[in-house]
Parts: C-alpha cells; sequence; structure tokens
C-alpha cells in the first residue's frame, strides 16, 4: 500500500497539546461519572445483573457486556459510578486505536485527527457517561480495522495480521451482532479491489485470505453461536423480532428523521464533511484506493441501517460501526490538503462545546433552565425511591415475591433491591419470551405465595378475574410534567 508522505502536513498539533487534551478530555469525563446523581438506566441494570450471572450469552445480546460488568463490579463494587467506571476508557481505546489506524494511511497529523474527532464526538461524550454494548463493540470493529490496514502494507496481504483481524471482529461480535457488518465490507472490499488497483493476488489468494479471516472470526465469536445453538437460537430470534419487518411502513420520514439524527450521531459539520467526502472523489485521487477500502466499512452499515429506518424505523446508533472508518477518511483528507484543517478544526470545536454541555448536564442531573418538561433524564430518576417504598410494603405485609409490572421496573428492582431477600419476577408471556426477565425470572408455580404485585395505575394484576388486595401505591415526580405511578396488590 502506498502512503503519500510527499504531501502530508505537519502534525496537527504539538505533542504535549494533542496528549494533554486527551488524557483531560478523559479525565473529566471519568470524574462527571463519579459527580452524577443520576441512578442507571433500564439497560445499564441489565447487564450489570449479566455481570452477576456470567454466561456465554443473554437473551438479547451477546455476553461481553456481562463479563465486563462482572469484571468491574469485583473491582469496584455495586454503585452506578462502578458499572460505568470503564465506559471513557474504552473510547479512549477506540480513539488510540484508530489514531494508529489513520497514521498508517495519512501519517501523524491524521492519526491526532482522528483521534480529537473520535473523543468530541456527540455520542461519545454521552457513551462515555453509560457503559453500554455499543462502546464495546467499537473498541474490536476499530481494533480489526487496523489490522486489516496493517495486512495491506505487505506486497500481498498478510495472512497473520488478517486472522488477527478475523479474531477482533469474531470479538467484536461478543460484544454485538451488529459486528457483521464488517465481514460484509470485507468481502465486498476483496470481490472489488481490482477495480481501484493493480492486486499481485489472484482471486484464489483473496479466497484464501478471506478464508483466513472468517476463520479468526468463528474462533473469536464462538461462545455466543455455541450458547444460541444450545438454547434455540434465542439472540437470533429477538434480533429477527426487533427489526420488526414483517409490516414495514415505507415511511420517508422515518428516513430523513434517521438521516438528521446522524447529525446528532457525530455532530453537524463532522456530518457536513462526510457528506462532502462521500461525494468529491477528486480532491484526493491519489489516496483512491484507500478511501475505497475504507468506504466498504462505512457504506453497509449507513445503507442497511436506512433501508430499515424507511421500512420500519431505526435508532440513530444503529450504524455508529460507520463512523470508525469514516473518521479516518475526513481526516486523511484533511492530512492531505491543509485547507481541510480548518474545517476539522470547527468540527472539533463545535462537538467539543457540545460535549461540554451534555458533561455539565450529566455531572449535575439537570438541564437547568432548558429543562424541558418532560426531560430526557426522567428515566433515571426515581427508581431508588421506589425500591424504597416497595422494600417497605414487602416488609410489612411480610411478601417475599415482587412481581414487577414490566421490563423497566424489573431491571431497576433487581439492581436496587440486590442483597435483600427478594425473588423479582415478571409475569411471562405465554406464547414466547419477550425479554431477558420473562426467560430468566417467570412467575412460576412455585413461586413463594403470597405475592407483591406491582402495576400501572388503576390496573388489576393477572386480569379482572384474579382476587387482588390493594396495599399501597407510589408516586414519584420524575419530570415537570410526569409522574410515575405505581400500584402496590398483595395477591393469594
Amino acid at each position: 500500500m502506498k502512503n503519500p508522505t510527499q504531501q502530508i502536513s505537519p502534525d496537527f498539533m504539538p505533542f504535549r497539546l494533542f496528549w494533554g487534551s486527551v488524557l483531560c478530555i478523559v479525565a473529566v469525563r471519568l470524574a462527571i461519572i463519579f459527580l452524577s446523581p443520576l441512578e442507571l438506566g433500564v439497560d445499564e441494570a441489565q447487564y450489570w445483573l449479566w455481570g452477576q450471572n456470567l454466561d456465554f450469552g443473554y437473551y438479547s445480546k451477546p455476553p461481553l457486556i456481562g463479563w465486563l460488568l462482572g469484571l468491574s463490579d469485583a473491582l469496584f463494587g455495586s454503585s452506578a459510578a462502578g458499572t460505568r467506571v470503564f465506559a471513557p476508557f474504552l473510547h479512549l481505546c477506540t480513539a488510540l486505536i484508530l489514531y494508529h489506524a489513520a497514521k498508517i494511511i495519512a501519517g501523524k497529523s491524521a492519526g491526532q485527527i482522528t483521534c480529537l474527532l473520535w473523543l468530541t464526538l456527540p455520542s461519545v461524550a454521552l457513551a462515555s457517561f453509560v457503559i453500554s454494548t455499543d462502546s464495546l463493540l467499537l473498541v474490536f470493529w476499530s481494533l480489526g480495522l487496523f489490522f486489516v490496514l496493517r495486512a495491506k502494507q505487505a506486497e500481498k496481504l498478510d495472512p497473520k495480521w488478517m486472522f488477527a483481524a478475523g479474531l477482533s471482529i469474531g470479538v467484536a461480535l461478543l460484544a454485538k451482532y451488529a459486528a457483521i457488518y464488517f465481514v460484509i465490507g470485507l468481502i465486498g472490499w476483496l470481490a472489488t479491489r481490482r477495480l481501484w488497483q493493480l492486486s499481485p493476488s489472484s482471486i484464489a489468494d483473496d479466497l484464501k485470505i478471506g478464508g483466513i479471516f472468517i476463520f479468526g472470526a468463528a474462533i473469536g465469536a464462538a461462545p455466543t453461536w455455541m450458547w444460541n445453538v444450545m438454547n434455540g437460537l434465542v439472540t437470533v430470534k429477538h434480533l429477527g423480532q426487533n427489526a420488526n419487518l414483517d409490516k414495514p411502513a415505507y415511511s420517508f420520514a422515518s428516513l430523513f428523521d434517521f438521516i438528521i439524527a446522524q447529525m446528532a450521531v457525530i455532530g453537524p459539520i463532522c456530518f457536513i464533511l462526510l457528506v462532502l467526502c462521500l461525494l468529491t472523489q477528486k480532491r484526493a485521487a491519489q489516496i483512491s484506493s484507500q478511501r475505497a477500502f475504507l468506504y466498504w466499512f462505512i457504506l453497509p452499515p449507513l445503507m442497511i441501517i436506512s433501508t430499515q429506518a424507511f421500512l420500519k424505523e431505526a435508532n440513530a446508533n444503529w450504524a455508529v460501526t460507520a463512523y470508525p472508518a469514516a473518521l479516518i477518511v475526513i481526516s486523511i483528507i484533511a492530512a492531505l490538503f491543509q485547507p481541510w484543517q480548518r474545517y476539522v478544526s470547527w468540527a472539533i470545536g463545535v462537538n467539543l462545546l457540545i460535549s461540554v454541555a451534555l458533561g455539565v448536564v450529566f455531572a449535575t442531573g439537570s438541564f437547568g433552565i432548558f429543562t424541558p418538561d418532560s426531560d430526557p433524564l426522567r428515566r433515571l430518576r426515581g427508581w431508588a425511591e421506589l425500591a424504597e417504598e416497595v422494600h417497605q410494603t414487602a416488609q410489612q405485609h411480610d411478601l417475599r415475591t415482587i412481581v414487577a409490572h414490566n421490563r423497566a421496573s424489573a431491571a431497576l428492582l433487581h439492581w436496587h433491591l440486590a442483597g435483600q431477600d427478594y425473588d423479582i419476577v415478571v409475569i411471562p408471556n405465554p406464547a414466547s419470551p419477550a425479554n431477558h426477565y420473562e426467560r430468566s425470572y417467570p412467575l412460576t408455580a412455585a413461586s413463594a405465595r403470597p405475592l407483591l404485585a406491582l402495576t400501572d395505575r388503576e390496573k388489576r394484576p393477572f386480569g379482572a378475574q384474579k382476587s387482588a388486595l390493594p396495599i399501597g401505591h407510589s408516586e414519584i415526580q420524575i419530570s415537570a410534567n410526569k409522574t410515575r405511578y405505581v400500584d402496590f396488590w398483595k395477591v393469594d
């Protein structure tokens, strides 16, 4: 692979300023985690529970997040900060890997730009506060990308680096199944790369190197596939249910919303720069083959999830795997063409301001005077208070089995009442489990009676035909116009 080093600009930032900025960003985000009064979210509490019951897979996700939180719980204890403490370090790892990946193509300047862009992305500012499967996925996705770039440095693709790339993506599949987009991209690039450069490899060589990559991925991902096979492919079925494509909507409005949401994921100026990179091919003709390679790790996630958004709906973060390679493309062009460095500086500056604003919100647990009546932080409030009211009611009536009324209450009651002698269960779906709690913590005939059943306001437990005695209720204000109402019932 040829490096267009003759036109590469000097370092984007002085050595000490660059590394000082990186360390400062991570240190501030770590401090925010310990300062924040915000409680765990539903997904975080569920991942923590997985960490208390280590396995090779779980209902809705592969096992890596559970393994990580099992480690954090052992090291730092069961606290919100202890559960989240690895989040900023995961994104530091991703940023450093991308630094070295971009450096391979266009030198240190491109590496610095990629690293700073990554750390200042609004989505990374958010993900550095909460613990999520995306954060783990992106570490190993980026590592796989780095290893393929190392393999490309040889005259022919180096098999040991391709095996390492496959192994990394296999581990990424233990974090989230979205890592499969990398496999799609690599196969697409191997199949088309002769259109962009003279390749000394034959088709047989490419098939061999692709096989080495797949072999590495199969080894890395083996635990989750073995678990799925032994458990009726439960996670694979869940992914199909999550896509929910049985009744497509064909909604351009949903597609438009998803595209606009990507501006929030990577920042408005960064989004514009990416669009320009994708549309203006001639500005960096000397790196056309490298860009063609990187596009295979940008376009498949964006196109697949955009299609999902058009057919039904898609969350903003579902295409996040497109952005490691996307930031490298932006950075190598900026390293080659100094006028772009001004635009990149604006992108970093704007994203840094957004990140600082988010940091203040997380550290204080409030949007302050800008708090909307609905307050998006309401989902992280009031659960400790509810758990205490449930505990007092259960103690008063000598009830040991608590029937949570939805996935959210099941997750947060497990978290807040950990260590108490309660059996926290949910009413299972008679057809098939709809979530982890229905599968692993269902109400059964063996559950100790009488029960403390939770319901939404003015709803009877188990249907109107069941006898139940109302024994209390909870009303917790979680935003200016939202109150969490829960009724308590004693059921024999």
